[in-house]
């Protein structure tokens, strides 16, 4: 079967597919690696050497488009879906409609921040696993780690050097090209001094 894009697993909310996509831009990289619990489930990634620069920069490019939330009318129509094949609890079905409007306005907003197919997929079969409509909490519960995954993706990319780059050190200071004449010739001086103490100390444990 041919691997499908990434745009188009996004299209259909399908994050198994999506990370299939993904794969295809980061593991060619080599360097760039999960990270395994003993259990082997993945709880990050890590990067164990320099990588193919143009490769990377795809890799990261690929990934952040995957973490792209839904537009809200997409998130409202994949919720008006769940109501209608779950039913609130006993609790939720007395409260009043400021507070159910309240509770729709956090749920939309706050999967709003989250990728799109992690929230689509999520609120369209979440019938499959339970009778009842949940709350943003219970949503943003199920969809967290492997949004996280992605995050940990993206910052391992983001960071991983590439081949040929030269590696950042911190700074040591100026030089001495860069003193100016009395710069120089303090610095000298010091060093002067220095070599005289250094001579005194070696002729005293001579004695």
């Amino acid at each position: 079967m041919t691997a499908l894009t990434l745009t188009k697993t996004m299209d259909i909310a399908d994050p198994v597919q999506t990370n299939q996509a993904l794969t295809v831009f980061w593991k060619p990289l080599r360097n760039i690696i999960p990270v395994t619990t003993v259990d082997f489930e993945v709880t990050g990634f890590k990067s164990v050497g320099p990588v193919d620069g143009t490769g990377r920069d795809r890799a990261v490019a690929e990934v952040k488009a995957s973490m792209a939330p839904a537009a809200q009318r997409e998130i409202t129509e994949a919720y008006v879906f769940l109501q209608a094949n779950c039913v609130l609890s006993k609790d939720r079905a007395s409260e009043s409609k400021a507070s159910r409007d309240l509770r729709y306005t956090a749920m939309i907003d706050g999967l709003s921040e989250y990728p799109k197919d992690l929230v689509l997929h999520t609120l369209r079969n979440w019938h499959k696993t339970s009778m009842w409509v949940p709350v943003a909490a219970e949503v943003i519960q199920k969809i967290e780690r492997e949004a996280s995954m992605r995050k940990s993706l993206l910052e391992c990319l983001e960071n991983a050097p590439y081949r040929g780059e030269k590696r950042r050190t911190e700074s040591k200071g100026r030089s001495y090209a860069d003193y100016t004449d009395e710069e120089k010739a303090a610095h000298d001086a010091r060093s002067a001094r220095v070599l005289e103490m250094l001579r005194s100390t070696g002729e005293g444990m001579k004695m």
